[in-house]
């Protein structure tokens, strides 16, 4: 793999501006998609119809995308200036409400980089089978749409975090050994990994129904 050194294309002056951390900019990116998803909800409370339903839903998933880029930046410690902040952030307004968690994510994502486009890489899985044929393409769509991708989805993230299955978000599925997950260790991850994405469900619940 061929390495390009960054100062072939950009000046230091140039790298610095990029990787320069503004906090006030990056809380009110964050509070921006928390308001559009207070503003899709809002939208189907209002006015409660399959196309008001149809356009939140569209709008979540690009939030829930967005809480997901969230999480990676900050799990570079890229977005705010304080490393603490970062993690907090990427756990409790990244990870946590779409069901992730920063502690697992962070050491699989820094496997991806290590390995980027190698055997090795874990998230190799979801760049193959690229183009995909018109069939392939129908069978995606219909399991978006129907729900089936989301259930599965979550389904395998509560797994991973009670660790009854390998962490791996590129679609490798991976039993760890039952040896190595006795009833006390999937009690222990559960109260590790899950306890924070229940809360932060909870929370999001509440604060919608109280709004």
């Amino acid at each position: 793999m061929q390495v390009v050194p960054a100062h072939q294309y950009l000046t230091r002056e140039e790298r610095q501006a990029l990787l320069k951390k503004n906090n006030w900019m990056a809380w009110g990116t964050i509070l921006l998609n928390y308001g559009w998803v207070v503003g899709a909800l809002a939208l189907v409370y209002w006015f409660p119809n399959p196309l008001s339903v149809l356009v939140a839903l569209f709008i979540l998933g690009g939030k829930q995308l967005a809480c997901a880029i969230l999480m990676h930046d900050t799990s570079h410690h890229a977005v705010f200036t304080s490393k603490r902040l970062n993690n907090w952030v990427g756990e409790w307004l990244g990870g946590f409400p779409i069901f992730n968690s920063m502690k697992q994510y962070r050491p699989y994502h820094y496997r991806h980089h290590v390995s980027n486009g190698l055997e090795d890489d874990p998230d190799l899985l979801l760049t193959r089978g690229y183009p995909a044929s018109k069939a392939s393409m129908r069978r995606k769509i219909i399991r978006y749409l129907t729900g089936q991708t989301g259930v599965k989805a979550l389904f395998g993230l509560i797994l991973m975090h009670l660790g009854i299955i390998e962490f791996n978000l590129g679609g490798k599925v991976a039993r760890v050994p039952k040896a190595q997950r006795p009833s006390k260790v999937v009690v222990r991850n559960f109260a590790q990994n899950l306890l924070g994405p229940l809360v932060a469900q909870v929370a999001i619940f509440l604060l919608c129904y109280f709004l």
